[in-house]
């Protein structure tokens, strides 16, 4: 009898559609669960019997949909999983280096080299490092960037003066684009032998990670494929297989660094947080296939969906959003001990949601807000995921 806890789920991406490449070392997807299936389509016969017996049924096609479920942790599984589900090549982190201060109560960074130069931008979230008070140390956002200044904006930190060998890095991280990226999978029951089902052409049509008070970071990736085999041996047979991390898995207590609305630090009690990015995903179906040819990208869909405390700061800032559909900027991060994690900002999300209600007798009033992002001309992007 098989396990769940001896199911491997090994991914590879592909370089042509479809096809498993033949070098290269697999990674083993770092999972809670997984229900990647390939599900045969049938159609009961139609024909009339005289006896009265059924006909039976005729396999029309294969289905192969499904997906992974995970608690978020900095693994090189799961960031391939975020390369494929933006549809985009990295950008390389940026890390400027040099002497380093901190004035203005917090509020501005300056420095003797050239942060322009470095190329560091308006609106990027930026991970300081190498002061001597540990409270610097963090992750800010910055603004009116310029050659030797930029401002600090959501969080104060405590004026310094650095010493030489402060860095300022934007972290590397992907926007939503229209590189069409596909891996193969393959799902190997180790304890049955070389019992393995093979995945091919998976594009990933969805992702989304879940942020809740005294809980661990969840999230899932919806995959459909257009290849499905039995075969006798593993493609993973022969190749190396990179083993899932070990690196801890963040949590929303206490991993769960700032919240920003429209670049400021607000007083407002989230309970949780969500956020799901749908590709849209159209089959590319084709006589004399049974599985569709190709997976066609739709609109890119972002949505995000909380739980807050009703207060006169969430009431300002998304009660009054909601009314006027003003779009309002989101930014947020999380990280483990060793300071790897995620962060999260889209510029414009245009709120809808019910009034709040009063929901019985010493019941706490909460807002339930839901939005959906949108591009931004200003920069170029709905939806940007930094990785570090």
């Amino acid at each position: 009898m098989s396990s769940s806890n001896r199911v491997q789920v090994a991914v590879i991406a592909e370089s042509t559609y479809g096809e498993t490449p033949g070098a290269g070392n697999f990674t083993e997807f770092r999972m809670t669960s997984e229900d990647l299936s390939g599900d045969p389509q049938v159609v009961a016969s139609e024909e009339l019997r005289s006896d009265r017996q059924n006909g039976g049924q005729t396999k029309t096609g294969l289905s192969l949909a499904g997906g992974i479920n995970f608690q978020v942790s900095a693994d090189p599984s799961l960031q391939l999983a975020i390369e494929h589900a933006m549809m985009s090549n990295v950008v390389a982190a940026k890390v400027h280096t040099g002497t380093l201060d901190i004035g203005g109560s917090g509020t501005t960074l300056t420095t003797d080299a050239s942060f322009t130069a470095t190329g560091i931008q308006d609106g990027d979230m930026v991970q300081l490092a190498g002061f001597a008070n540990a409270e610097n140390n963090t992750m800010v956002m910055v603004d009116n960037v310029l050659a030797l200044t930029m401002d600090i904006v959501g969080v104060g930190l405590i004026d310094e003066l650095g010493g030489g060998g402060e860095t300022a890095t934007v972290p590397s991280y992907h926007t939503i684009g229209t590189v069409e990226k596909s891996m193969s999978v393959s799902k190997n029951f180790l304890d049955l032998g070389d019992r393995n089902i093979a995945y091919r052409g998976e594009r990933v049509g969805e992702l989304s990670m879940s942020f809740a008070f005294g809980a661990i970071v969840t999230g899932r990736v919806g995959m459909v494929g257009n290849g499905y085999e039995l075969p006798a041996l593993p493609i993973t047979n022969g190749r190396t297989i990179d083993a899932a991390g070990s690196s801890d898995n963040l949590d929303a207590s206490n991993g769960f660094g700032w919240l920003l609305v429209d670049n400021a630090d607000i007083d407002i009690c989230m309970e949780s947080l969500d956020f799901t990015l749908n590709n849209n995903l159209q089959p590319v179906n084709c006589v004399g296939r049974q599985t569709a040819k190709d997976q066609n990208p739709g609109s890119a869909s972002v949505t995000f969906n909380s739980t807050m405390h009703l207060g006169t700061n969430s009431w300002d800032n998304f009660m009054v959003a909601k009314e006027a559909q003003t779009p309002v900027q989101l930014a947020f991060y999380a990280e483990d001990d060793s300071r790897n994690g995620y962060g999260v900002v889209m510029d414009r999300v245009q709120m809808t949601f019910p009034d709040p209600q009063a929901s019985g007798r010493d019941a706490n009033v909460t807002l339930s807000a839901s939005g959906t992002a949108s591009y931004n001309a200003t920069t170029g992007q709905t939806m940007r995921i930094y990785i570090f």
